[in-house]
């Protein structure tokens, strides 16, 4: 069967920088339902598409292709609790 619009998809992956230091494993899976639902991101929903069971992909992706650029600084919070 291949991977195809609405298709259940689960998968194993592995998260790297471009030095190739592991910095997330997907263990055990990730699931996501296929076909522009955002459950996984568009590139990765691309090469994925058409695929069968057992095929392994490789995608690389840039900052803006994911989160954007790192930021060491932690986000902006608002207080929701009145004085």
């Amino acid at each position: 069967m291949q991977i195809a619009k609405n298709s259940v998809v689960t998968i194993h992956y592995e998260l790297t920088d471009a030095e190739g230091n592991q910095l997330e494993k997907g263990d055990p899976v990730m699931s996501y339902i296929h076909g522009g639902y955002d459950g996984v991101f568009p590139m990765v929903e691309e090469a994925l598409h058409g695929k069968t069971v057992g095929d392994a992909v490789s995608v690389r992706m840039e900052p803006d292709d994911a989160f954007g650029e790192y930021d060491e600084k932690p986000p902006e919070t608002a207080s929701l609790l009145k004085d």
